[in-house]
């Protein structure tokens, strides 16, 4: 049985372009850390198996005391890959290379998509088979069959599914907080728009959904 932390969360999970997730870290307490793992591991299995995860320290406290080594073992135990670290605390690097965790640097140069630029559409018609990636880039994306288990659907901009979800559907990849979800019949893996997830296990309601974003979270409407 996992006993559920009374600490404040270790750590804050993003959905990237799966199945790469990005897990945001806040603070160095280890046991704070395998404690929130271990329950959302348990709520969402799929998810987390063999998934890989990238480690971002933007918001991490550089003065803080991590432990990689014992993190990434941690995570292989959990069957996930960890596939570097991004805004490494210069007080970290040392750590990270004698562990030969992979350091990865933002090219700041590279012009992010303009979330508000959507322009086109693109349209699917068939079932998307289980392990099948659709990714309407820079695009809506509209999809008249379904979404097998293991499949993903993505857009920069917003979806709408006229057949039955029972994969992963995100919105919004690029940060796009205006994206939108229509799903007609949700019996999915989750949901996400702009990096914001929701599983299968929270969301209650299953048909006709209208999913977007206000203040920072997701809302759910019935259609």
């Amino acid at each position: 049985m996992i006993i559920s932390s009374s600490i404040k969360d270790a750590f804050n999970l993003k959905v990237n372009l799966m199945p790469t997730l990005i897990l945001e870290i806040f603070f160095g307490d280890y046991q704070a850390f395998k404690t929130q793992l271990q329950n959302s591991i348990e709520k969402a299995p799929k998810m987390f198996d063999g998934a890989s995860i990238l480690i971002d320290f933007s918001k991490f406290n550089a003065n803080d005391e991590f432990d990689i080594k014992r993190i990434k073992g941690l995570l292989k135990a959990c069957s996930i890959t960890l596939i570097g670290v991004k805004n490494c605390p210069d007080t970290l690097k040392a750590q990270m290379t004698d562990s030969h965790t992979n350091i990865i640097y933002d090219n700041k140069n590279i012009r992010k998509p303009d979330a508000q630029k959507q322009h086109s559409t693109i349209v699917h018609k068939k079932t998307i088979r289980s392990g099948q990636q659709i990714y309407a880039k820079n695009a809506d994306l509209i999809i008249f069959g379904s979404v097998s288990p293991g499949a993903e659907i993505i857009a920069d901009g917003s979806i709408y599914l006229y057949g039955v979800l029972r994969g992963k559907a995100i919105a919004g990849a690029n940060n796009n907080k205006d994206a939108r979800l229509i799903i007609n019949d949700f019996q999915g893996e989750l949901i996400a728009i702009a990096g914001k997830y929701k599983t299968a296990d929270s969301i209650t309601h299953n048909t006709g959904l209208h999913i977007y974003m206000e203040n920072d979270t997701l809302v759910f409407d019935e259609i």
